[in-house]
């Protein structure tokens, strides 16, 4: 009766946990509510130990039972019956209802079709995320080829059948690919896209010959990174808190022209006026040159609003603002450079006024085989439309009202 309680609270116990740990699951992949990665495993832990605990109790009970005379001492029988049947009820989760997703990759062996057998070597994940694509893992060696275009070819299997739970990437060749490569000392690299993940936590597993690497995979609405469980042949590239953060911006100033006061003051007020929460921590100013970090999480077209401004107003300086999801805007964004012979200038130039561009600079100087020019510098932010959104209409502006041909009477820079 003392083993028979003792299966009792532990199998309670069991089951409440892991009852919890699937209403966890569920209510977190419902609202989007990021669940600590070492939860899942202290309930790994602590579900093993009672399940050992339960099995040991199992044990003792069934060899008494084993030496119970059934025939004469049934009714003493029972008690050790029916706790063999509730320690029998500790596996029901397991084989009834899988483990949490989060920690599915974990629950058994993994059933793969290995399409390649697996190679081995050292090597360094670098991790992103882009605001269009989703995430993304670069896999590279550590050791450094005497060429570049040197490829890892990988197998990438998804794991999970109605959720996904992770990936298992297995290296199986370092491939030179014929050819001219760029004769630079490089690392071999792979690619191991992850897409567009829901908020959670994802297991990958980089399978290698002798050895298997597991990291885990944070995705939560505002920060992204990858984290080190049990490694011995990959290290996770480093990166700050504000990096990891899909909120995370920065505006920096660049080029030869520094900008005043008053401008970096301008760029710091819009900031706070849309929302921007600017980290100090994160922030530098060296004289009048700005690289500040902030945090944003609304509407990109206000910031690209904030880098218009500036290119309409200051169109000489060189501002940008960038972010850790691969999304920009800069000023030079809106500057081009029209070329024209002397002697057709002024109607290149009537165009490009006609057409609401800006004209904030102009000089006569030689343009490659051109012994004698006049560079137009102008810009497209009066019109609030980045340069090459217009530099095609510009160009068949000026041809056909002019007649003129690009190239022998004048010419339109891609950018400046």
């Amino acid at each position: 009766m003392k083993y028979l309680r003792q299966i009792c609270v532990a199998v309670a116990i069991l089951l409440v946990l892991y009852g919890a740990m699937q209403l966890i699951d569920r209510l977190s992949s419902l609202v989007n509510i990021y669940v600590s990665w070492y939860l899942w495993i202290v309930f790994q832990i602590i579900a093993a130990i009672l399940i050992i605990f339960i099995g040991l109790r199992l044990y003792s009970l069934g060899k008494t039972i084993m030496a119970a005379n059934f025939t004469q001492r049934r009714s003493e029988a029972r008690p050790y019956v029916f706790a063999l049947l509730l320690g029998g009820l500790a596996l029901l989760p397991v084989t009834l209802l899988p483990l949490p997703s989060s920690n599915g990759l974990y629950a058994g062996p993994l059933q793969l079709h290995v399409l390649h057998k697996p190679i081995s070597f050292s090597y360094r994940l670098h991790y992103r995320w882009n605001h269009q694509t989703g995430g993304s893992i670069l896999i590279s060696t550590t050791r450094r080829y005497s060429h570049g275009g040197i490829q890892i070819l990988l197998d990438i299997i998804p794991v999970g059948e109605l959720k996904l739970v992770g990936w298992v990437v297995i290296p199986y060749e370092i491939y030179d690919s014929p050819g001219a490569h760029p004769c630079v000392i490089s690392p071999a690299v792979g690619s191991i896209e992850l897409g567009n993940l829901e908020n959670g936590v994802y297991s990958l597993r980089i399978l290698m010959r002798g050895a298997t690497d597991v990291f885990a995979v944070h995705k939560l609405h505002n920060a992204f990174s990858l984290e080190e469980v049990r490694v011995s042949k990959g290290t996770v590239a480093p990166k700050s808190e504000f990096e990891k953060r899909l909120d995370g911006f920065r505006v920096r100033s660049f080029g030869a022209s520094n900008i005043s006061s008053e401008v970096e003051n301008f760029v710091l007020d819009r900031l706070r006026d849309i929302g921007g929460v600017i980290d100090a921590a994160q922030s530098q100013f060296e004289g009048e040159s700005v690289d500040v970090s902030f945090y944003y999480g609304g509407d990109l077209a206000d910031l690209r609003q904030i880098i218009a401004e500036i290119a309409n107003d200051q169109p000489k300086y060189s501002i940008r603002i960038d972010s850790n999801i691969g999304w920009l805007a800069q000023s030079s964004q809106y500057n081009f450079l029209v070329v024209a012979r002397p002697e057709k200038a002024d109607s290149i130039r009537a165009l490009i006024l006609q057409n609401g561009l800006m004209i904030y600079d102009q000089e006569r100087a030689q343009f490659y085989h051109w012994d004698d020019s006049i560079k137009f510098y102008c810009s497209s932010a009066p019109l609030n439309v980045v340069w090459a959104e217009l530099r095609n209409e510009l160009l068949d502006s000026i041809s056909q009202n002019t007649g003129l041909q690009c190239g022998q009477d004048f010419w339109i820079s891609y950018g400046c």
